[in-house]
């Protein structure tokens, strides 16, 4: 599915069908506005989350990004193993998803020349989230805000971070989890 975007009187307006009669900023009327004013057919930024391997996922708490979703409200991110089961958090704890990540913003975790870290991905994930600190009771089950998402992201960003911090320590060695 494309986005359409129209520019008029300095406002961006988007949309999934063709634009209404009236700017929604002004009032002015679009179809009289020129050139400058034509509808650009966008790609969709959303991705189907299970096709989308090794992966951190964005979408609305409720609702999709284009239905229901205003702006302001929650966020919830997942992270994908190589399978697209998608393990995400709340307040009773991890999940693994098959459905339900449908429409999301996907941001690719690992870059194909990283083969010890492919093969490794699925048992990785799985033993962090079996982790003591992602059961519902944990003293560190809390939800953190994320500046740069705006909005309530859960603890999928702090696994984030103890994988990167562990490897610019040198900390994580993959070796060990080898079967």
């Amino acid at each position: 599915m494309a986005l359409l975007r129209v520019r008029h009187c300095r406002a961006l307006l988007y949309c999934r069908r063709a634009p209404p009669a009236r700017c929604p900023a002004c009032g002015g009327d679009l179809r009289a506005a020129g050139l400058a004013a034509a509808p650009v057919r966008l790609p969709c930024p959303f991705r189907h989350g299970h096709g989308q391997p090794r992966a951190f996922l964005i979408r609305p708490t409720r609702g999709t990004f284009l239905h229901g979703y205003d702006g302001h409200s929650d966020l919830h991110v997942g992270i994908t193993n190589s399978q697209g089961v998608v393990y995400n958090y709340d307040q009773e704890g991890v999940h693994r998803a098959g459905s339900g990540w449908e429409q999301c913003i996907s941001i690719p975790l690992v870059q194909p020349d990283m083969s010890e870290l492919l093969q490794q991905w699925d048992d990785l994930l799985e033993e962090f989230s079996l982790e003591e600190a992602w059961l519902p009771h944990s003293p560190k089950n809390k939800t953190e805000r994320v500046p740069w998402l705006g909005s309530t992201a859960c603890d999928e960003w702090n696994l984030l971070n103890q994988w990167d911090q562990g490897e610019a320590r040198g900390e994580l060695s993959l070796s060990k989890h080898s079967p």
